[in-house]
């Protein structure tokens, strides 16, 4: 009896052992298992947001295409502008030049109206006085 309780603990512990080798085996396989799973969620993460990283990226080079146009555009735009002030500063000038020209045209033109005027003036005053003067009897040279 005392034998067969022996032989009882002895298979006992070996059905003990048996069944933690059986849970350690067990345990491996279910870490190795979510290792995998795990691994394979992390690729197709990885290759998700490799996707997306190249969509960014595509949007990203359409954006400054886009972007690079439009400061073309308008970098265009501000020259014809520039083109059209210079112009405009060319043509203002060139008034204020052709205003002081007539303006000193129409000086010296009022110059030599006076000018004429006082000539006029004086050969009038000139033969009204030898007139008088030959009438009192005096005699001009």
């Amino acid at each position: 009896a005392a034998e067969h309780e022996a032989l009882e603990r002895q298979m006992a512990q070996v059905r003990r052992q048996r069944a933690a080798l059986t849970l350690q085996r067990r345990e491996r396989e279910l870490r190795d298992e979510a290792a995998a799973t795990l691994s394979r969620r992390r690729a197709q993460l990885d290759a998700r947001v490799e996707r997306d990283v190249e969509n960014l990226r595509r949007d990203l080079a359409d954006r400054e295409a886009a972007l690079g146009r439009r400061r073309a555009d308008i970098k265009r735009e501000m020259d014809a502008l520039v083109l059209k002030y210079e112009a405009c500063a060319t043509e203002a000038c060139g008034a204020r030049e052709a205003f002081q020209r007539a303006a000193e045209s129409a000086r010296a033109a009022a110059a030599e109206e006076a000018s004429q005027y006082q000539r006029q003036a004086d050969d009038a005053i000139r033969a009204r006085l030898e007139r008088e003067a030959k009438q009192l009897g005096f005699k001009m040279s």
